[in-house]
């Protein structure tokens, strides 16, 4: 399954090492918006630690 959609899984897939973690994508769209996202949450974290 789509670590970001949830879909199924064909040929293809993407593979992307995130830190300590494997996360698996249909397509390079689902990558790309799961790892903006993923950076995105991180930075706010990251904020708010530090305020």
């Amino acid at each position: 399954m789509c670590d970001y959609c949830g879909k199924k899984i064909t040929e293809g897939a993407v593979k992307k090492k995130i830190e300590d973690s494997f996360y698996y994508f249909c397509c390079n769209t689902c990558e790309t918006v799961f790892k903006n996202k993923y950076d995105q949450l991180k930075q706010r974290i990251q904020s708010k630690e530090q305020a």
